[in-house]
């Protein structure tokens, strides 16, 4: 059986809205597991509650997709790095010249950290992620995409026999080309993808070249993808519950939903 599960699913600031709690109040981390395997996505302050898929790993793949803060926040207080019994394969893009290692050791390294990679227990090792290279990392294959983000970023889309996701997060799709990237999507079962905005506020607060999307897009890019279902998520911190539910209720008929803390979903190998 796999199973995936959303750590974390805000954006930019964990906790940034008490108003948001229901939805959750970490960034970004996602676990896609096997049987076999443990996949983690992103390091957001999520990642620190994954031990319920991790805790009895002793081989572990984190795949980064970029190198902001918040998606990098809660590695240094991540249990597994403490365990002696752990190995622990992290792996990322290059982007703007620093490699996943170089973004990692600067960034869990004094005066961000008291210690370094050096005294972590686990072993640690580094994987550049060379886009459209397909990588076989136990019963799933995992791939790449570099889309538009300001300092870069890579989307991620894994697969196996039974089932196809991707992860998709800090990517303007109104910027972004479009054909490329729905072609890497087309017809997934499950996805989560960044719609960090209304359209109104992307239209009309100039949020253009932030490297996020809006709902709207979002709705747009699942039909021309025919992805399954698609969960809408990396929610902003000024998001409303009030502003989701209007949305909720406009597409309440289609498989559109909005990622929530917590989620989990299951499919039959």
């Amino acid at each position: 059986m796999i199973r995936i599960n959303l750590w974390g699913v805000m954006g930019s600031i964990p906790g940034a809205s008490s108003e948001m709690v229901d939805f959750g109040s970490n960034t970004s981390c996602i676990s896609v597991v096997d049987d076999q395997t443990v996949i983690i996505l992103d390091a957001g302050s999520g990642i620190i509650h994954s031990h319920e898929v991790t805790k009895n790993a002793t081989e572990i793949h984190l795949f980064i997709t970029h190198y902001h803060m918040d998606h990098l926040i809660g590695l240094p207080l991540w249990d597994q790095l403490y365990d002696q019994t752990k190995r622990i394969h992290i792996h990322g893009p290059l982007l703007n010249g620093f490699d996943v290692e170089t973004a990692v050791r600067g960034f869990i390294h004094a005066p961000y950290f008291p210690i370094t990679l050096d005294k972590i227990q686990a072993s640690i090792e580094f994987h550049t992620v060379k886009e459209r290279t397909t990588l076989d990392i136990g019963n799933f294959t995992v791939e790449g995409l570099l889309v538009g983000h300001p300092g870069g970023n890579m989307a991620y889309k894994i697969k196996n026999k039974e089932m196809t996701f991707g992860y998709i997060t800090d990517i303007d799709l109104d910027h972004a080309d479009s054909i490329q990237v729905v072609g890497f999507f087309d017809g997934m079962k499950l996805a989560y993808l960044d719609t960090h905005f209304t359209n109104m506020e992307y239209v009309r607060e100039k949020y253009k070249g932030w490297g996020h999307s809006s709902m709207e897009s979002g709705v747009l890019f699942r039909d021309k993808a025919s992805i399954g279902t698609l969960l809408l998520g990396h929610h902003a911190p000024h998001r409303t519950v009030r502003t989701l539910m209007q949305f909720i209720e406009r597409y309440q008929d289609e498989e559109v939903m909005f990622a929530k803390e917590g989620m989990r979903f299951e499919f039959n190998e």
